[in-house]
């Protein structure tokens, strides 16, 4: 049914111009999480606080624990603070383990060196927590204030849900038995053998864990506990000394490639 044309007033304002459809994912991810994402993330690392938390309190004492969860912050590196302790080594040597292992998410910041901004300290306590998703998600922003303003948001979250977890399972960790009887000794071994194969996907990774692991045997004997794992490191480093250069790869032929040049004058 047709509608009778109706001529705006004289003066009047003119009408208001349709919203703009929203871009779709990239505008999604360019406005940042929301909360109920956020507090999706965070009840992902109170789950996995919790877990890794109830297997360290089984080695560790409650300060041990707690300050290895609030300095590592990963699940990762406490699983090499438990591998040395149950090893008989030192609290020491055992959170150095673990610090250096925890030191890989920091690299992840390297990709918002250049939209960060800050000053040193900040960005220096920006990569102590630095953990995968609150990378991915900081670089899905648009401008660097937005990038800073995400980052920090993000990791309040997710760090949030990591202590709160840890601490729960401490206090779940207390009213177990021996750890032994329950099979979570069997935990630490296996989780960082899932771990080193899980990164082994290029013959630079392979070669490094290789020789981390020889490096390992050849000292347990002979160094007291925790010593061998911090001395492994030299395998990436070894492995990077005699990475074998790669040919150069030739390009595509040119038209003119196959031609035989014209003959000058004789």
């Amino acid at each position: 049914m047709w509608r009778r044309y109706r001529p705006s007033r004289p003066g009047a304002p003119p009408p208001a111009a349709p919203p703009e459809p929203a871009a779709g994912a990239d505008a999604v991810e360019a406005a940042g999480p929301r909360r109920h994402e956020l507090a999706t993330l965070a009840l992902t690392y109170l789950a996995g606080g919790i877990t890794t938390s109830l297997v360290v309190s089984q080695w560790a004492s409650a300060g041990v624990t707690l300050l290895a969860a609030t300095i590592m912050y990963s699940a990762t590196g406490e699983l090499a603070l438990v591998a040395v302790l149950a090893a008989g080594g030192s609290v020491v040597a055992g959170i150095l383990s673990g610090l250096l292992v925890s030191a890989r998410f920091g690299l992840l910041c390297v990709s918002l060196a250049q939209r960060f901004g800050g000053r040193w300290p900040e960005r220096a306590a920006a990569a102590a927590i630095s953990v995968d998703p609150v990378v991915a998600v900081a670089l899905a922003q648009p401008t660097a204030e937005r990038v800073r303003r995400t980052y920090w948001r993000v990791s309040w979250w997710m760090f949030a849900g990591w202590i709160i977890g840890s601490i729960i399972g401490l206090v779940l960790g207390s009213r177990l038995g021996d750890p032994k009887a329950l099979g979570l000794d069997v935990v630490i071994p296996a989780s960082l053998v899932a771990i080193v194969v899980g990164a082994a996907r290029s013959a630079d990774a392979i070669t490094g864990a290789a020789l981390g692991a020889v490096i390992t045997l050849v000292l347990v004997p002979v160094t007291p506990g925790g010593v061998p794992v911090l001395l492994s490191v030299a395998g990436a480093a070894l492995a990077l000394l005699v990475r074998p250069s790669r040919p150069a790869v030739a390009g595509p032929p040119t038209p003119d490639a196959g031609r035989d040049e014209p003959e000058g004058p004789a």
